[in-house]
């Protein structure tokens, strides 16, 4: 009973059509240097399932699986940790005071990477980087506000210089 939705990554739905609405998003998994001093730095995903590791929980429910690439080698890790949280500041703000390895969008962790109060792990592994993408049925006829909202997002928002879209049957 939606008119439309956004999600990360274009893979949408037969019948649907992906407009994307962000730049790239590159993913990482940080911790702080007194954390990895303490308990050794990750050299490969299933290193994290030693570690405290510092999950997030999506509006909807579902925890963020930790996702990495090396190489056309995909790989997802479950990993556990003793905290899970819906907002990714928090995740950061406890990997940056020794809480543990937070997997998140790298935009959060920028500034204290910048800092270094976090330092990325696995970097070789880090998956492609993705955007955010609105999702509609490809229906002939969208409610006016969406047409709205579509046309907006196709003229304002660019994807290499030129415009994404992206239909599927």
């Amino acid at each position: 009973r939606f008119d439309a939705g956004i999600r990360l990554g274009q893979r949408v739905e037969r019948d649907m059509v992906a407009v994307r609405v962000s730049g790239d998003i590159a993913l990482v998994a940080v911790a702080s240097p007194a954390y990895l001093e303490r308990h050794g730095t990750p050299v490969k995903p299933q290193d994290l399932r030693d570690h405290n590791c510092i999950r997030f929980r999506f509006p909807g429910g579902g925890i963020m699986p930790w996702r990495f690439e090396k190489k056309g080698k995909r790989l997802e890790v479950a990993v556990d940790g003793s905290l899970i949280t819906s907002d990714p500041r928090l995740g950061v703000c406890v990997a940056a005071d020794d809480g543990g390895v937070f997997y998140t969008a790298q935009l959060y962790a920028a500034e204290l990477l910048a800092q270094g109060k976090l330092i990325s792990v696995l970097a070789d592994w880090a998956p492609p980087s993705d955007a955010f993408y609105l999702y509609y049925p490809s229906r002939r006829q969208n409610p006016a506000a969406l047409q709205v909202l579509i046309e907006f997002l196709k003229a304002n928002v660019r994807e290499n210089g030129g415009r994404s879209e992206r239909r599927t049957r």
